[in-house]
């Protein structure tokens, strides 16, 4: 499985498809260039036989240098063979016998200096040689015959299996001739160009294979990184793209892509703002008839009432205030996630802090939950305030809505100078989170038992939370403890920063 997705992945991936036809176009252009560089070297072999030729030819008949006209021994060769043996032998031999002998000899002997006078075409295959100046015509027993008619010119005759290329050429007094040489170099020297090609391309291709292989991967480096910096970016952070904002230059392959999310990404914005417009006008226009039915209900239990009918009046009340809450929430929430910076001010943290003890110390009382600090916080430290009291705040409800009675919620605070980090955290020993809804959990509106949830609530405290993190630029992380409980912290880098 895991295998077919690798080759799925890479029958999608532009860079392997890239790779792929830069190294065909490089194969078939050296295989081609192979090919062209043996026949051009066979040509210009051929074409320098053809005028070492035509230039032995102007020699031969330029000097009218010597070439036997029939092919017989010279005249009397075989009578002076005969004489010589019959002096050898003396004359005291039969005349019978020491003819037979005498004239046997003379043969021999002029066929030996028939063969070593006369050239012959066949001298190149049954004697080696390279060139050969021999007559038109031909003796008896040739591997090849040329007709005393053929015209001058070039010509390739096979001979005892072997190419060989002959020049016919005529002397100023009419006397034909060739001049030949066996066409076997130049298949060793095309053939020998051929390798040394071929394995030069095969260098040159592992080479080239390697380096665009390599420059393939660079320049598709610079979209990964492309990629990776608009994955960093937070899901709030509609921006458009620009090389400033990527902080390196875009290659121009990917404006149109760039646009095209830019645009997207400003019609998302448009239609977020539109949503929280929204969300803002309902809950604004809600707050007043809300609070016309809190007050109308307040004046009904004023009157005298039977317990019933102040009962239900009691019910509604509690429906009201939970709805005022609501859209108290919305008004907050739709308030963070506007994209203004917020102001930062020295904030002393321990007075936060306190500000918190008193306004949910009743809450805590109720559950009979010990509510404190568990560190030191004597910092003062610049931060907007609101958006800082307002994690904290919607972290310690959280948690004392959760501790059963008789529980512990601890306040707490850590800060490095050298670094500027500044972590804030609220921790509980109630019965923390599932971890399937860690991810989840700052979703607005959800609750993790669903409405099987016992506790009240509106569900959008840690997504105000979240919203006012990001306005501080600040991270919320949420763990259970390995003793039981949660710890919700709120973590972030001060640009500036003063410590008391």
């Amino acid at each position: 499985m895991e295998g077919s997705q690798k080759r799925g992945l890479l029958r999608r991936s532009l860079r392997a498809q890239l790779t792929v036809v830069v190294c065909l176009i490089s194969l078939i252009t050296g295989i081609c260039g192979g090919v062209y560089t043996f026949m051009t070297v066979r040509s210009e072999t051929e074409r320098f036989i053809d005028d070492e030729l035509g230039q032995i030819a102007a020699i031969v008949i330029n000097y009218d240098m010597l070439i036997p006209k029939r092919w017989e021994g010279p005249r009397h060769l075989h009578e002076r063979a005969f004489m010589l043996g019959l002096r050898r032998q003396g004359m005291g031999m039969g005349m019978g016998r020491g003819m037979q002998l005498h004239m046997r000899e003379a043969q021999r002997s002029a066929e030996a200096a028939e063969e070593q006078v006369l050239p012959s075409l066949s001298d190149i295959s049954r004697r080696g040689y390279d060139i050969v100046i021999a007559p038109l015509i031909g003796r008896a027993g040739d591997a090849v015959f040329i007709p005393i008619s053929v015209a001058d010119g070039y010509y390739t005759v096979l001979m005892s299996e072997e190419r060989v290329r002959v020049r016919v050429a005529s002397k100023l007094n009419g006397q034909r001739f060739v001049v030949a040489r066996p066409l076997d170099p130049i298949e060793e020297i095309s053939a020998d160009a051929l390798r040394i090609s071929l394995v030069e391309f095969l260098l040159l291709f592992i080479f080239y294979m390697t380096a665009a292989v390599t420059a393939v991967n660079v320049l598709f480096k610079r979209i990964n990184l492309v990629a990776s910096v608009i994955k960093q970016r937070s899901e709030e952070d509609l921006s458009p793209i620009s090389e400033k904002s990527m902080g390196r230059p875009l290659p121009s392959e990917l404006d149109a892509f760039v646009e095209a999310l830019n645009g997207m990404f400003g019609r998302i914005e448009d239609n977020m703002r539109a949503k929280q417009r929204f969300i803002a006008d309902a809950a604004h226009e809600m707050r007043t008839p809300l609070t016309a039915l809190s007050l109308q209900a307040e004046n009904l239990l004023s009157e005298k009432l039977s317990p019933e009918l102040a009962l239900k009046v009691k019910t509604l009340q509690q429906g009201i205030r939970r709805e005022q809450q609501l859209m108290n929430s919305l008004l907050t929430l739709a308030r963070l996630q506007n994209k203004t910076e917020p102001a930062l001010a020295p904030v002393s943290v321990q007075e936060v802090f306190i500000e918190l003890l008193e306004e949910l110390g009743p809450i805590a009382d109720e559950k009979d939950i010990d509510f404190g600090l568990a560190s030191e916080c004597a910092y003062t430290l610049k931060l907007p305030r609101m958006e800082f009291k307002t994690v904290m705040y919607n972290f310690a409800a959280n948690a004392l809505k959760y501790t059963p009675a008789g529980g512990q919620v601890d306040l707490g605070c850590s800060y490095d100078p050298a670094s500027g980090v500044f972590v804030s955290f609220v921790q509980d020993n109630g019965p923390g989170i599932d971890p399937a809804a860690l991810t989840l959990i700052f979703e607005p509106f959800f609750r993790v038992k669903g409405d099987r949830e016992k506790e009240q609530g509106t569900g959008l405290g840690l997504a105000i939370a979240k919203a006012a993190a990001e306005r501080m630029g600040a991270q919320l992380k949420l763990r259970n403890r390995e003793q039981g409980g949660l710890r919700a912290e709120l973590c972030c880098v001060l640009k500036s920063k003063q410590t008391d």
